[in-house]
């Protein structure tokens, strides 16, 4: 993740949300959390590195905001 605290946090929220869909779409846990909410358990393996993120550059924009992957 990168140093910018703006767009660190960002870069969370995004990856936290997108690990919460897959929770939600029947995806075990990776870690053990005593949390039932999937958004809970999405940001608690962000934060804890249950889960590898990835940032890749979308190649076909314009922008240069990066994406992060699950």
């Amino acid at each position: 993740m990168p140093n910018d605290e703006e767009q660190s946090v960002y870069r969370f929220i995004i990856a936290a949300s997108r690990r919460a869909r897959q929770l939600q779409a029947g995806t075990r846990p990776s870690i053990a959390t005593v949390s039932h909410k999937p958004t809970k358990i999405g940001m608690e393996e962000v934060r804890n590195a249950g889960i590898e993120v990835e940032i890749i550059k979308d190649e076909g924009s314009k922008d240069t905001e990066e994406e992060p992957i699950i």
